[in-house]
């Protein structure tokens, strides 16, 4: 469903983009003082959502995270960090994800569960995934290509 935000105000964007738009970013932006667990349901906390358990477990099974848990930020690796990232942009169902580098610093088993999990979703309940990499394992599921070089933004086609 399309929405033009543009005459929205500046509370009703800012809903939009917690309740309808998952981010992770290559920097991760967690919490140091939360869990795991307890940055994964911030999104839920900030729209004053209720936790969805099973959604939980499917995410920190399918990404690997499960007995982390409990753990805080700097207790993990560069990896758990970013599959926590990546749980809490999807925990809330968004529309859209935006990823920066989404499986960077993902071992290959963990990266290509991410990605079977990118093809399922947006296969069976229509999420849209914008992926920013060099990861050329990407192209395996894009439905659009677009390269930025020198500037420039090109279309590429997707075999």
């Amino acid at each position: 469903m399309w929405r033009n935000i543009y005459g929205v105000g500046e509370a009703q964007r800012a809903k939009i983009r917690n309740t309808d738009i998952g981010f992770t970013f290559q920097s991760y932006n967690l919490i140091n003082e939360l869990t795991v667990i307890n940055n994964i349901r911030l999104p839920l906390d900030i729209a004053g959502r209720p936790y969805d358990h099973a959604r939980e477990e499917e995410i920190l099974d399918m990404l690997g995270i499960s007995e982390r848990r409990s753990f805080y930020p700097p207790q993990l690796s560069g990896g758990e960090r970013q599959r926590t990232a990546i749980a809490r942009a999807l925990y809330m169902k968004p529309s859209v994800i935006l990823a920066d580098e989404p499986t960077g610093n993902l071992d290959s088993e963990s990266g290509r569960a991410f990605m079977d999990f990118v093809k399922l979703s947006n296969e069976k309940i229509g999420q849209t995934y914008v992926i920013v990499t060099n990861d050329m394992e990407w192209l395996n599921i894009a439905h659009s290509v677009y390269r930025m070089k020198d500037g420039v933004l090109t279309v590429e086609a997707v075999s």
